[in-house]
């Protein structure tokens, strides 16, 4: 699965307009999310649960399909147009768990790897993250698994408990994680972690 966020400067005239548009843009985004934190997430909750008992396959899960759009509506909102390159589904039919790693170089790497997912995903992420008010939410409602980053030990566990909890859902779960660890803040390729290593080891790859 490749799917690029293209993020190109450009060097706008700093008019009213596009000033305006930023303002617009901004105010859409924080009232969105206000609005669809609380409800999105208990819908997304609800249905996943709803899927759970109607014994849906992944690509059939409603609730997953709800919070792509959410995930959409979002970045469409950040203005960003978004191009998917060389998925192929049938990947995420033939495994009952895929483990999807990603360069982690922007705030709406979470978001894209939601939009794109063609199931659902376990998405580790640190746990600062989720003492944020509303996003915290939406995160946990999308598979947001948090991770003490400071104590080695935690952070293990929540490895191991998302691999074991991948492999003993009844349907296929994608793991996503970013190997680097932390976010580059130049664009470039960090050092991996040791973390996206033993996951693949414990998914028996």
């Amino acid at each position: 699965l490749t799917a690029t966020l293209r993020l190109v400067p450009l060097k706008i005239k700093k008019n009213i307009l596009v000033h305006c548009e930023i303002f617009l843009r901004l105010v859409g985004l924080i009232s969105t999310f206000l609005l669809v934190a609380p409800l999105g997430s208990s819908l997304i909750l609800f249905l996943r649960a709803f899927d759970e008992i109607r014994g849906a396959e992944s690509f059939n899960y409603i609730s997953e399909k709800v919070k792509r759009s959410i995930a959409w509506l979002l970045l469409w909102q950040c203005g960003i147009k978004v191009l998917i390159t060389g998925r192929n589904d049938q990947l995420f039919v033939d495994h009952e768990a895929i483990l999807l790693s990603f360069s982690h170089a922007s705030n709406l790497d979470g978001f894209l790897v939601t939009a794109t997912c063609p199931i659902r995903q376990l998405a580790l992420g640190k746990k600062e993250l989720f003492l944020i008010p509303f996003f915290s939410w939406l995160s946990l409602a999308f598979g947001g698994v948090p991770v003490d980053r400071g104590n080695r030990d935690r952070a293990s566990r929540a490895l191991r408990r998302s691999v074991q909890s991948a492999r003993s859902s009844r349907c296929s779960v994608c793991l996503a994680i970013a190997p680097e660890g932390t976010r580059s803040t130049t664009g470039q390729l960090l050092a991996f972690k040791k973390g996206v290593a033993h996951m693949w080891e414990e998914l028996g790859r």
